[in-house]
């Protein structure tokens, strides 16, 4: 398989999903990793394994990253680790 080279424009990158690769709509996992997609290409193994443990159907959806010019917020793995870390178990799915 061959690796992604980073992008080294500037801006505010995230590791991002979404459901119907058809749809635009996709929702950001983590970041924002700002001036640094090196560092969202490196999460994105660990966001989709996450994601599955939280949804099993998530072994279907399309991972990735994305870069934004605005700061998108906190994506929805980081705002859930701002209120409670992650310890590797999950006992309740998100929809």
């Amino acid at each position: 398989m061959e690796h992604q080279q980073p992008d080294t424009q500037p801006g505010f990158y995230y590791v991002t999903v979404r459901r119907d690769t058809t749809s635009p709509k996709y929702r950001t996992l983590r970041g924002p990793f700002i001036n640094d997609h090196a560092a969202a290409l490196a999460a994105v193994d660990e966001a989709m394994r996450r994601a599955v443990d939280y949804d099993p159907r998530g072994c279907w959806y399309a991972y990735g990253t994305c870069r934004s010019e605005v700061d998108l917020g906190p994506g929805l793995f980081d705002k859930l680790d701002a209120v409670a870390p992650h310890d590797g178990t999950c006992d309740a799915g998100i929809r």
